[in-house]
């Protein structure tokens, strides 16, 4: 994940600059497609982006969430040699997706599709934190123990320094808690 900065448009789609560290480990640009839907919708907050194509994206990425993809199909690359399959599947979902998505739910004022949630073929191991389900319930107004958990992580990253991601994650979960209503 990288500053928003870094982006550029292409294909109608905010995408991530090259970086050499993924050429070298998996032989090919990914241009951002791990981080696509994550990227898009962050740039769409952080931006104050109310326009059609804020919206477009938007349904885009709910139905790729639908779908359990983290890029559309179009943007699948060959299988040129065997390092891409270390590359994180295109239906290996993470937390990231959903956070973000949760966040422009509120942002754009579409909280009915907080009820999405991930399909079961997309629930990667990660997808099974407590912080993320709670969160969903607190957007949807149902008892949970958002907080509770909150204070744990606080807890825990206490006890090692917290990478740049993490930290944005955290600042976009609390966003949407304190804007649940």
């Amino acid at each position: 994940m990288s500053d928003i900065s870094n982006l550029y448009k292409e294909d109608g789609w905010y995408r991530d600059i090259d970086h050499n560290w993924i050429l070298e480990k998996y032989g090919f640009q990914s241009k951002g497609r791990g981080d696509l839907i994550y990227n898009n919708l962050r740039k769409i907050i952080e931006t104050n982006d109310k326009s059609k194509w804020a919206y477009n994206v938007f349904d885009k990425c709910t139905v790729l969430l639908i779908q359990g993809k983290r890029w559309p199909d179009s943007m699948e690359p060959p299988k040129v040699d065997k390092k891409y399959d270390k590359f994180r599947a295109q239906n290996n979902m993470s937390r990231d997706p959903w956070v973000m998505y949760y966040a422009a739910c509120i942002y754009l004022d579409k909280r009915e599709f907080i009820n999405l949630k991930p399909p079961k073929i997309a629930r990667g191991r990660l997808m099974y934190r407590p912080n993320l389900w709670e969160l969903r319930k607190a957007l949807l107004g149902k008892k949970n123990k958002y907080v509770f958990w909150r204070s744990v992580n606080d807890a825990i990253n206490a006890l090692s320094p917290k990478k740049e991601f993490v930290e944005i994650l955290e600042k976009y979960r609390n966003w949407s808690y304190d804007r649940r209503k």
